[in-house]
Parts: C-alpha cells; structure tokens; sequence
C-alpha cells in the first residue's frame, strides 16, 4: 500500500512540474521550465524560429506576420514552448494570435514595474510531440523600433533548451532610410579599446574596426564592428596566439542580403566555426547596418559568458591575444553565410590583454628572419636546383659516364624538394605571413 501512494504521489508531481497545458507564469521572466532536478542543455538545439515573412527593410507597425516554431532535424522533435518578442530594453512588445491548437497565450508581466501583457507571451496548449509548429504575431505600434524573438523549447521532461535568441533582430519599418549609426570612435584610449584598419579610419573608410568596453558594474562587454565590404568581420579571445580553443564574435551579413546576424562563436580549431552549436543566450543585439558598402553591428554579451562550454572564455578576468579577421560571404556555406576563408591574413595582438584595457592595440610584426630563409630557399630552389636537374637529364647525359647525370639529377631534385619543404616550413611557422587555404586543412597554407 505504500509503495502505490508514493508511486502515485510521484506519477502527480511529474505532472504537475512537467505543465503539459503550457508554461506557468513562473517562467514568464526567465523562460525557464519548471523541471526540478534538470539543467537546460547548452547551445540552442537544432530548433530554428522561421522570421521570413518579416521583410528585410522592418515590420509595419499593427501588421500580422506569420511566423515558424520548427525542429531542423527530422529525428528531433519538441512537446513544448514559450516564445516572446521583446525590445532590447527588455520589454515584452507585440502580440500573438492562437493560430493551431497546439498553442495559447499566456498573460505575463517580467517584472512589477512592466504592465502586464495578456498576448505578448505564446506557449504550447498540450504536450502532443510535433516537428514545427505555426505562430502569428502583430507587430507592436510605430516607435517600438528594435525587436528580438527570445524563446525555450522543450523536447521531454530532462532534455529542454532555454533563452534561444533569434539572430536575425527586427527593426520598424519607417520608410526611411536609416542613418549608418555612429561607432563610439570618441571614446577610442579612453573607455574604450579600438583596432581600425587604416589607423585612425572612420566608417566606410574603414577596412576593418573593432570597438569594445568592459561594464563591470552591468557584467558585459559591449562590442561594436564594421567591415567596409558586404561578408563577415571576427573578433577573438584566445589563450595564445595560434588559432583554435578561441571564443569569437562575428557578425555577418544575412543569406536574405539585406540584414545583419551576430553569433557568439568558437573555434575548435583552425577550421570552420561551430556556429550551429553556438551558445545566443547571453547575446544582447543592439543595432546593426547593411548596405551596398559596409556592414556594421553593436551588441553586448554577459563577462561570464553564456554556455559555449570551455571556449566561452571569462571576458571578467582573463588576460587574452585577439584576432581580428574578416571575409567574404558564402550564400551556400554550412554556417549560412560565412565564407570559409578569410580575406586576408589575421591580424593578432602583439601580448596578452585584459577585455577592460583600453590602451593602444599593438599588432604582432612578421618575422622577418623567417620570412628571409623562406625567400632565399625558394629562390635557391626554383631558380638554381630545378634547371639544374632537368638540364642536366636534357642535355648532359653524353657528358657524364656510367649513369653519372642520372645520379646527379636525382640528387639535385630530392635537394630540391628539401629546400621547398622548409621554405614552407619556415613561413608557415610563421603565425601572421600564413593564409590558409582550407578552414579543415591545418597544415596547407599559402603565403
């Protein structure tokens, strides 16, 4: 008799925790599930928030815009939800409309001093196992501007992902065209740490520019960059000055060619990013700008970072080399949109920094002994040991008895091949005069 009551009391108390009728008020704030005794997983799952009927120049304010809760992968699905669009102060905007009958609003308020919102919050209505699931939302009145979807999906009662950001933020549509916004060049030694390149450039001048402050008060670092091409611009926090186990913001333009996408990255190695396993959590996306000549983004992120497992470096405390890196875009790339090779050869501070010095960046010199025994073993090689061997096997093999010429060519070919081998060793030795060719290929460079 007692093991079926406490059977029973258990069987009730995974009913109640698991809310099958949707996400409690509780959870309103933090869009965390109620499931004691379980953590969220990290990153944000293969679950994806389709934003494409939202055109690229901004929602109408009071418009209705159908919108997509789906598993990108077909062996994955999700029993619950909660999905909201909020401001970048915070503040829950817009509403929703119950569109399936897996969904209901949930009236929520995040904190005392915010009204509360009967629509502005949507959830799942029963606990039924699907792969994607339709949402209509109504844009919020004119003057709202910036507006980000933040949401939790939930696969089963232990298996649950939390504060997924989508990466795309929204602006309202004004019909004008918006201003290239500011960078903070002002504060460049002050309260602020700046790489620009040229020197000293300003806004479309700028080939590359990377501003960025440590808030201790608030916990974050806040970011801005710009890249005078459409593509990509990359900034990294690393352990040591060769690439790999590096925490990595990019910001890049957007496969639909007119907006602009930030992820908090990392590289395993020296390839590609892990950007589908990226961490948005602790991701705050500020502004942004894309146009025929630049892209530009401003974004905050927590010091302590957000869940990028042990490449989620403590920006609060450590002392890092940054990388500065930038691209091309690649409409078929895996990571949608980032090219696989950058541009042009990484830029890499000379030292350690903390996040929070705001002196003058120094960037690592080449070495240029190394670049010397490169191009004096090269020039030995193609210019005196190639003609050699294959002069010799041409035209001298009367001149040399018993098979010497073929002696001699062979030597002067495998010294040949010597040489060729350490002139490459040298240069891509040589961190900063190394370009690779292929993100998956460490060890094929071109200098």
């Amino acid at each position: 008799m007692q093991v079926f009551v406490f059977v029973v009391l258990l069987t009730l108390a995974s009913r109640v925790f698991s809310r099958p009728n949707g996400a409690p008020p509780e959870a309103c704030s933090t869009l965390v599930p109620q499931h004691p005794n379980n953590v969220p997983r990290e990153g944000r799952g293969s679950f994806e928030l389709d934003t494409s009927s939202i055109p690229s120049v901004g929602y109408d304010p009071g418009n209705a815009y159908r919108l997509t809760l789906r598993s990108t992968d077909v062996n994955v699905t999700f029993r619950g939800f909660i999905l909201q669009a909020r401001t970048t102060e915070n503040n829950l905007v817009g509403s929703f409309e119950v569109v399936s009958s897996k969904t209901r609003l949930q009236e929520c308020q995040l904190s005392g001093e915010d009204p509360v919102s009967p629509a502005g919050t949507i959830t799942h209505s029963n606990r039924d196992d699907v792969s994607s699931v339709d949402l209509l939302w109504i844009a919020p009145p004119a003057g709202t501007l910036t507006v980000q979807f933040i949401y939790s999906v939930v696969s089963n009662y232990s298996l649950y992902w939390v504060l997924i950001r989508d990466t795309r933020p929204l602006f309202e549509n004004t019909g004008a065209v918006r201003e290239i916004p500011e960078l903070h060049y002002f504060e460049c030694g002050t309260k602020r740490a700046c790489y620009r390149d040229p020197y000293n450039c300003r806004d479309a001048t700028c080939k590359y520019a990377a501003l960025w402050k440590v808030d201790e008060e608030a916990g974050v670092i806040e970011v801005e960059m710009l890249h005078n091409r459409r593509g990509w611009i990359a900034l990294g926090f690393s352990d040591d000055d060769l690439m790999g186990d590096d925490d990595v913001f990019v910001c890049q333009s957007h496969v639909d060619g007119n907006s602009v996408i930030v992820k908090d990255t990392y590289n395993g190695g020296r390839y590609e990013p892990n950007m589908g396993e990226a961490d948005q959590s602790d991701i705050v996306f500020m502004e942004w700008a894309n146009y025929d000549s630049l892209i530009l983004c401003r974004f905050r992120r927590t010091l302590s970072g957000g869940g990028n497992g042990t490449f989620d470096k403590d920006l609060s405390t450590g002392m890092y080399y940054n990388f500065f890196a930038l691209g091309e875009s690649d409409s078929n790339s895996a990571i949608s949109g980032v090219g696989q090779i950058h541009a042009d050869v990484p830029k890499i501070t000379a030292d350690r920094r903390s996040p929070a010095d705001v002196s003058k960046v120094e960037i690592k010199r080449p070495n240029t002994a190394l670049l010397k025994a490169h191009g004096a073993l090269m020039m030995f090689t193609w210019y005196f040991l190639a003609p050699c061997g294959i002069f010799l096997a041409f035209f001298y093999k009367e001149a040399f008895p018993n098979g010497l010429w073929f002696y001699v060519s062979v030597k002067s070919e495998w010294l040949r091949s010597l040489c060729k081998h350490y002139a490459g060793t040298y240069s891509c030795n040589d961190h900063n005069n190394c370009v690779y060719v292929s993100w998956t290929n460490r060890d094929t460079c071109s200098c």
